[in-house]
């Protein structure tokens, strides 16, 4: 069973590495998040940028779930996975993390080294479900 599991790790069935910066778009009112896994901040751009201290992070599932705020003020929370599931909403990409923010925003994050891919751009696509315009 030690085995399995560190297969799927080796796979890249986790959250990325720590000391990464996520970015993440989410759908309207079109909230964009920079998550700093070295800082342990999120910083928020929506009408303005804002930076918050993460207060409280779990895992479960492989789903990743951060508390962020201020201290006796206004916190959110957002919760992203590594699935190849996630949008924008308004483009064709397709994001290798999905994510929610306070469970009624929804969107994509990538890294620096995992991107959001085009489906329809050539050569994308085998084992995301897409098929070559050859097949």
């Amino acid at each position: 069973m030690k085995f399995f599991a560190l297969a799927l790790l080796s796979l890249g069935f986790t959250a990325p590495a720590h000391a990464e910066k996520i970015t993440c778009t989410f759908t309207e009112p079109f909230i964009s998040t920079v998550i700093d896994t070295q800082k342990n901040t999120v910083s928020e751009t929506w009408e303005r940028t804002q930076s918050f201290r993460v207060l409280k992070k779990s895992e479960k599932r492989g789903a990743i779930t951060l508390s962020y705020g201020r201290i006796g003020g206004e916190r959110h929370v957002i919760t992203y996975k590594r699935d190849w599931k996630g949008s924008d909403g308004m483009s064709d990409l397709v994001y290798p993390f999905s994510a929610t923010r306070d469970k009624n925003l929804f969107g994509g994050c990538q890294t620096e080294k995992e991107k959001a891919l085009n489906p329809n751009a050539d050569g994308y696509g085998y084992g995301y479900g897409y098929e070559s315009e050859e097949n």
